[in-house]
């Protein structure tokens, strides 16, 4: 995908001026969205959630499915830099306890913005592509989700602080905004399966691919893709 995409708001007929407000140190106008018509579906963006990226194919009716990445390998660097400042900050100030609450607060607050900011970049991404192309966004539905392992203390706090629904979140609200279409399908099995015999291969994946006795041999992040755009056409 692109590093850098505009999606420019103030051409949008949809919009009407709202109310106005004047607060000493800023302007708040608010905006009313009038009913966005419904763009023609002539593709769909199925994609993987990961944790450093997400994988997925674009769907054509005329073409072959084309390989999607989107890097965001930048969230758990920023995270894992703020939990070792933050981490630092409660020993050298382990003798002031208000001084430590307030500089660990100022951290996570800017760890907050800054992946905030990055999420926001990464909708935008994936919604331009999907008004490129026509497409609806096929993601799974990860309400719920809990991801644990038994042994590793790091690795659960890691994956716990992954901000995959609230990316879900943003790509769904600004994906209603411009009248994209976004289906939401279960995530069981869509590693684990394959696609084209649709066997359930439990101890497929190694090596970053997927392998069934069928003879079906593809990146494993992709092989979830093709299952995710499978269950988003059957839902439909």
């Amino acid at each position: 995908l692109p590093t850098r995409v505009k999606i420019s708001w103030a051409d949008d007929e949809t919009l009407k001026l709202g109310s106005i407000t004047i607060c000493p140190d800023k302007i708040v106008i608010a905006f009313r969205k009038t009913d966005v018509p419904k763009r023609p579906i002539e593709a769909v963006i199925a994609l993987d959630t990961n944790e450093r990226s997400m994988d997925g194919i674009l769907v054509t009716k005329d073409h072959e499915p084309v390989p999607v990445r989107l890097d965001q390998k930048e969230v758990p660097i920023i995270q894992a830099r703020h939990q070792e400042r933050r981490s630092r900050l409660q020993q050298k100030k382990s003798h002031d306890r208000r001084m430590k609450r307030k500089l660990c607060g100022r951290e996570g607050r800017r760890e907050h913005h800054r992946i905030e900011d990055r999420l926001r970049k990464y909708a935008i991404m994936i919604v331009s592509l999907a008004i490129i192309f026509n497409s609806a966004i096929a993601l799974e539905d990860l309400t719920g989700m809990r991801i644990r392992t038994r042994r590793n203390k790091g690795l659960n706090r890691r994956l716990s602080s992954w901000p995959r629904r609230k990316l879900h979140l943003y790509i769904f609200q600004l994906a209603q905004w411009y009248g994209v279409p976004t289906i939401f399908v279960n995530p069981s099995y869509t590693s684990t399966d394959c696609p084209i015999c649709g066997r359930r291969c439990a101890n497929s994946r190694k090596d970053g691919m997927f392998r069934c006795v069928c003879g079906w041999e593809c990146d494993q992040h992709l092989n979830a893709s093709l299952n995710i755009f499978k269950k988003a056409k059957d839902s439909n």
